[in-house]
């Protein structure tokens, strides 16, 4: 019987290929469980297509360990709370120096080259933001204004002076903060007695990157 040889090199990048598929930026499913939990309605919202058919909605509760009440949540000890808990180290250790240095000497490759995972899905949900026509230009315009702000507090605004900058309506500013706070691009924040809105962790790791993708 021939004997196999296995080219351990592309067997690792076999093994970060099929990492890579799992991102959130490369699947719904991923993402769907990253955004829980979450009020129903606005879970519904952002994916319908999750929670609209009866049918596929209770599959999906019992194949992975669902809850809908108030909110759409994970079960303990179920495949859905295993694999979020996954995907949320995982974006944690894919940003690791020593992590990613070793990883590119064994496949070859630069780090430029080598997959960020949250970056990657920062710049995902940048994208769809600006593709999105209604409220889309307002979340915008809301993160420009946050990213161009460094008195009193860097990167932050209160929630009074972004309805001024913004010149408008109150629902209109109201939808574009939500949506914003829902897809994990602001974080509602007081200061200095004030409620306000900041740009979320994520971006500011990567405020470079963040400007270059909606064009400030």
């Amino acid at each position: 019987m021939s004997e196999t040889v296995i080219n351990v090199r592309q067997e690792a990048q076999r093994f970060v290929n099929a990492l890579h598929a799992l991102c959130p930026s490369r699947n719904y499913f991923s993402q769907y469980l990253l955004m829980i939990p979450k009020e129903y309605p606005t879970i519904y919202d952002l994916f319908p297509e999750f929670l609209s058919d009866e049918e596929i909605r209770n599959d999906l509760k019992n194949a992975f360990g669902l809850e809908y009440a108030y909110q759409v949540n994970v079960i303990g000890d179920k495949l859905a709370y295993h694999f979020r808990n996954f995907l949320v180290r995982f974006l944690d250790i894919m940003e690791s120096g020593d992590v990613r240095n070793s990883l590119c000497r064994l496949l070859g490759v630069s780090n430029e080259a080598l997959l960020n995972p949250r970056l990657e899905w920062i710049k995902s949900r940048l994208e769809g933001i600006k593709s999105e026509r209604s409220i889309g230009p307002i979340v915008v315009e809301i993160l420009k204004i946050l990213l161009m702000t460094d008195e009193p507090y860097p990167q932050w605004r209160s929630t009074e002076d972004l309805r001024k900058k913004l010149g408008k309506t109150a629902d209109e500013v109201e939808r574009g903060l939500k949506l914003a706070e829902d897809i994990w691009l602001v974080v509602s924040e007081q200061k200095g007695g004030r409620a306000g809105y900041s740009l979320s962790p994520d971006l500011k790791k990567y405020i470079v990157i963040v400007k270059e993708t909606i064009g400030s």
